[in-house]
């Protein structure tokens, strides 16, 4: 960014323009807020002035609708009006009607028609005969059903009458019956629309003796269709409308134009509104100011070419004297001459500048001395910290060398102290396994030992059942001998029945067959008891040898459980052994995790000393450098003091 004033002028120029523009400034700074100030005095003036009109305009033309609206309702009301549609005699009601126009000739016209639409009383009877001519089109014209129904809108009520001929504004009410309320007819009083150039005729003649020769009143409905004004002003009416949606009355500024509005009652109906509007040329409403802008600036620029004369002078015999002392400080520094002598007489801050500066120089004549002193002294104390700074050099290089290899050492400690905590976290997860293991083993011997003493009960009670089986089978063998001589004394007694059947003869040949079939039988039995006492034998035998079996099992089922139980007492030393083991690997691991840390905060300690020591060799080197640059500026000052003349 460039200073401001520009450096490349002299100081004289800058002087003046900086001391012109510090006298403009409060000028241009007045002269806008005057401005400013004039032109919203103005522009409030403009706007009150069209707010006057417009509020004026509306006024009077809602009082002149107004009266023409109660005088046209109140005529509906006239008992002879009232009497000529009741029973159909029209001479008093023309009569009637004639007088009204003549006492209010801005009514074009005043009829009376049927509810047909038919015009069977006027106040000019030529009139009646061309309204009476065309009772179907006025029968079906918006207007008439309108205004027969009790509500004419303005819309409907101002148009081109085809009867008149020009534009009208239609003051038409019903006739009503005062008795039933019934409606007899209708009274349409036609208002000459070109009637209200002349009603605004004061406006604009008042405006024009204000210099407001521009001055525009317009009149629009809600709908922006324009009523009556100039037919340029119709672009205009859009934004004006607008702004009506906002606020009932204002003022807008319309581009070229400044316009203002007042939306109010149309003074003809009740509940309808019409958009009263005063339009002024921008350039007349603010030509005054305008004016008062030249004005402001024509001062400004008187003002400030006095400023820049007065600046000029003020600056030239301020320049004077500080020219003198630059011609001075020139030799000075061209020569090295500080034997010259200011003479500049004066008691101001200049005389005061040229005073100072002389006893400055008679101070300088001291300096060139002292800093020769200074110069020497400074080349020994340098001459005798470079030495210094290299012994400083060499001890703090070996100092790094062993720090160096110490950050070496530290480094594998750490990594074997990392790798000492790994294995000890190896070597406890598989003591923790070990210890799991000894727990489960124990748990299952003892589980064994159990099941072992219930299998040994078990062979107990099979051991009894079998001996007592035993014992059954001697009783059952006893009773096969008991069967064995039942057997033989059968064969004896069928034998002695044999032998006294022979005996007996013929009487005998039937107790013979039953001696000999007892026989068999006895035989048989002989048979079976026999086979019976062998089954018995080898069952005895298999006991005996099941026995046997037994008993050996108990024994090495008694020698397996003492086996198993010492081996549940050495799985549990084992297991205590091994619990003891896990706590002792835990605070080894817990030793070496610690030692880890210990080693990990000694490597940073003394990578951090490796660090400093690295800075402390940087700083070295920049003493080194600074020294040889105090050197270089020492042996500058010498020669600097021998330039100057004292």
């Amino acid at each position: 960014m460039r200073p401001f004033p520009p450096r490349s002028l002299q100081f004289r120029g800058r002087l003046t323009l900086a001391v012109t523009l510090l006298s403009l400034a409060p000028l241009l700074l007045l002269g806008g807020l005057s401005a400013r100030l004039l032109r919203k005095v103005l522009t409030d003036q403009v706007h009150a002035t069209l707010r006057a009109e417009t509020e004026s305009f509306s006024r009077q033309l809602r009082n002149t609708f107004s009266e023409r609206h109660a005088g046209v309702l109140s005529w509906s009301e006239d008992p002879i009006l009232r009497g000529a549609l009741l029973y159909g005699i029209y001479t008093k009601s023309n009569a009637v009607l004639t007088v009204l126009q003549q006492r209010y000739p801005a009514f074009k016209a005043i009829v009376l028609f049927t509810p047909d639409g038919r015009a069977v009383s006027a106040s000019d009877l030529g009139l009646q005969a061309r309204y009476a001519a065309s009772a179907e089109s006025v029968a079906r014209s918006a207007w008439f059903r309108e205004a027969f129904d009790g509500s004419l809108s303005g819309e409907a009520a101002l148009g081109d009458d085809t009867v008149l001929g020009q534009r009208v504004l239609r003051f038409a009410v019903p006739v009503i019956a005062p008795t039933d309320g019934r409606r007899l007819g209708l009274l349409m009083a036609a208002y000459d629309w070109g009637q209200l150039e002349a009603e605004t005729q004061p406006a604009l003649e008042r405006a024009e003796a204000q210099h407001h020769g521009s001055l525009r009143l317009a009149l629009a409905d809600t709908q922006g269709r324009l009523l009556f004004g100039p037919r340029n002003i119709t672009p205009l009416l859009t934004p004006v409308l607008a702004a009506s949606e906002l606020d009932d009355a204002g003022v807008l500024e319309l581009g070229q134009d400044v316009g203002g509005f007042v939306r109010a009652a149309s003074g003809r109906e009740a509940g309808e509104e019409w958009l009263y509007v005063a339009l002024l040329s921008s350039d007349e409403a603010y030509a005054e100011v305008r004016g008062s802008l030249w004005t402001s600036g024509a001062l400004v620029l008187l003002f400030g070419g006095l400023a820049l004369v007065g600046s000029f002078l003020m600056a030239q015999r301020m320049v004077q004297p500080i020219q003198a002392l630059n011609e001075a400080v020139g030799r000075i520094i061209r020569e090295g001459d500080l034997t010259q002598e200011i003479s500049i007489q004066g008691g101001d801050e200049v005389g005061q500048l040229a005073a100072s500066f002389s006893e400055m120089v008679r101070k300088l004549r001291e300096v060139p001395r002292s800093l020769q002193e200074s110069a020497q002294v400074l080349t020994a104390a340098v001459r005798n910290l470079s030495v210094s700074t290299r012994e400083q050099s060499e001890t703090i290089n070996y100092q790094a060398a062993a720090l160096q290899e110490a950050q070496v050492t530290a480094e594998e400690i750490r990594q074997t102290s990392l790798v000492a905590a790994q294995k000890a976290e190896a070597v406890l997860s598989v003591v923790e396994r070990a210890d799991d293991v000894s727990r489960s083993g124990s748990q299952a011997i003892e589980q064994s030992l159990e099941n072992l003493a219930d299998i040994r009960l078990r062979a107990g009670e099979i051991a009894a059942k079998i001996t007592e089986l035993s014992a059954r089978t001697l009783q059952i063998g006893g009773i096969t001998q008991t069967v064995t001589k039942l057997a033989d004394q059968s064969n004896m007694l069928a034998l002695n029945a044999a032998i006294e059947a022979v005996r007996s003869g013929e009487h005998g040949k039937g107790f013979s067959v039953v001696a000999r079939e007892i026989r068999g039988l006895a035989d048989q039995s002989l048979k079976a008891t026999d086979r019976v006492r062998e089954i018995l034998e080898d069952i005895s035998g298999a006991i005996r040898d099941t026995v046997q079996i037994t008993e050996k099992g108990s024994q090495r089922m008694e020698a397996g459980l003492e086996r198993m139980k010492a081996s549940g007492e050495n799985l549990r030393e084992l297991s205590t052994i091994v619990r003891e083991n896990v706590a002792v690997v835990r605070q080894i691991s817990a030793a070496v995790t610690q030692q880890s840390v210990g080693v990990t905060q000694v490597f940073a300690a003394v990578s951090e000393l490796n660090k400093m020591m690295h800075e402390s060799v940087a700083r070295l080197a920049s003493t080194n450098k600074a020294t040889a640059e105090l050197e270089v500026v020492a042996e500058q000052m010498v020669a600097i003091v021998k330039s100057y003349r004292v």
